[in-house]
């Protein structure tokens, strides 16, 4: 399943490997695609994708690296922005698509490992994992005129972990009936809006991270599912091409993510500090394109 993510958000989320343990190996011992290519993508859309395909084909469109480097590395992908550090400006700015070819069906997290191997060739990539004492955020509730005036789901944990459980098998799973809610949640976060069927909070604290600039703890003590949609004014507008065939349509005098969070659905972002594990870039080169 692929991710289609805008700026550093995602429709439905996909699987993303397991962290796996950063270490010195020769390229020849790690597990790696038959063929893969590199290309440099100068669109300047604001769309992206990554993820497995099907035949055992890895495709990321309009990436930077450091959008590629949480699959590889196993990090969670709506806090990798914040939880990659170092390295020269261009792994955040410079997009590349990527067509990489595996043998047989690998599992997400050997595909994961086959996308360490080709960033460690072909961006010459090097990094180490470091626990730092970070500025995060907590989501709390909010008091008074602003309590929680959050929607209860109709989607069922029960079916939804049951179905989960059955992708996992690999079995084949059917779509939910005309007219029901989604079986397991849904959701489109981009630029200034959220929507989501069926997400518990740590759904939505992952969603938010990326916007709020820091690592977000899920602190309101709410339990269960719940649908949402939070719209708010981005500090910096994304730049949409003229031709986009879904414009973000945000408004410019919205309200702040913060205080589109109080207002819309009672919550708030208090600041604090903790400890976040952080993959620091030792090495990055550019990519010779093929």
């Amino acid at each position: 399943m692929r991710m289609l993510l805008a700026g550093f958000s995602m429709l439905v989320v996909a699987s993303v490997p397991r962290p796996l343990p950063l270490r010195a190996q020769s390229l020849s011992a790690d597990p790696a695609f038959e063929a893969a290519s590199v290309k440099l993508n100068t669109s300047g859309d604001w769309r992206k994708s990554i993820g497995p395909a099907p035949g055992g084909r890895f495709l990321a469109t309009n990436n930077t690296l450091k959008d590629l480097i949480p699959f590889a590395y196993g990090l969670p992908q709506a806090t990798a922005g914040i939880r990659i550090v170092g390295g020269p400006g261009w792994i955040d700015s410079d997009r590349f698509d990527v067509v990489a070819k595996a043998g047989g069906t690998p599992s997400p997290q050997e595909m994961g490992a086959m996308l360490r191997t080709m960033l460690k060739d072909r961006f010459r990539l090097l990094a180490h994992t470091e626990t730092r004492e970070s500025a995060i955020y907590a989501l709390v509730t909010a008091k008074g005129d602003n309590a929680p005036r959050l929607r209860r789901s109709e989607v069922s944990e029960i079916d939804c972990a049951a179905r989960r459980a059955a992708i996992r098998r690999r079995e084949p799973v059917p779509p939910p009936p005309p007219g029901k809610p989604p079986v397991c949640g849904s959701g489109r976060t981009v630029p200034g809006k959220i929507t989501a069927v069926g997400w518990p909070m740590e759904q939505l604290v992952n969603a938010l991270a990326p916007f709020a600039g820091r690592v977000v703890l899920e602190r309101t003590g709410l339990s269960g599912l719940f649908d949402f949609d939070l719209e708010w004014t981005p500090d910096q507008l994304p730049r949409q091409p003229p031709d986009d065939p879904e414009p973000l349509r945000i408004d410019p005098n919205g309200p702040s993510l913060f205080t589109a969070l109080q207002e819309q659905l009672g919550l708030k972002l208090e600041p604090t500090r903790g400890p976040v594990e952080v993959l620091v870039i030792d090495r990055a080169v550019k990519p010779t394109e093929d």
